[in-house]
């Protein structure tokens, strides 16, 4: 008898706790970062672009997966770095060349919406052979550095130097 009122003792103080831990079983959406966010006026991101003009220090940022925002995830949309972001930089050529009309559109949204400058990287180490190191050569690569610029709307460029 001592052992049944034991055990019916300690079955329901396992029912207890086991009830207690319900709230803890039932999954919960967990946002990390809210992409459409709070609908931000237009008087907000006058105030930001005013700000980015002002002398302040720059936040500067490579991009290193850029698609324009495809597919179900806005992982690659310039759209989803922050707009607090000065500078970004497309990691990669590439990214940064043979935009599609849906990259384009990204980097055009940011520019003009956020005001933040939109940059392409080339890495000296893959500067094309034809472009000599002489006068000519630096002349050359310069243009057709400028060349890039203007053709795809890039507000300048990145030129990563990493010796080694």
């Amino acid at each position: 008898m001592k052992n049944i009122i034991r055990f019916v003792g300690l079955c329901l103080s396992l029912a207890f706790v086991l009830q207690a831990c319900d709230d803890w079983t039932i999954p919960e959406n967990n946002v990390i970062q809210d992409l459409q966010g709070t609908p931000k006026s237009e008087e907000y991101y006058e105030n930001l672009r005013a700000y980015k003009k002002s002398d302040h220090q720059l936040a500067f940022g490579w991009f290193g997966f850029w698609n324009g925002g495809t597919g179900t995830s806005a992982r690659g949309s310039l759209r989803s770095v922050p707009d607090s972001v000065d500078i970004i930089s497309i990691w990669g050529q590439e990214h940064a060349f043979d935009l599609s009309q849906v990259k384009i559109n990204d980097m055009r949204y940011v520019q003009e919406k956020y005001g933040t400058k939109v940059l392409f990287t080339i890495f000296a180490h893959e500067i094309p052979e034809p472009f000599d190191s002489t006068p000519e050569g630096i002349e050359a690569f310069a243009s057709a550095m400028c060349d890039s610029v203007y053709k795809y709307g890039y507000d300048g460029l990145d030129l990563d130097y990493e010796h080694g």
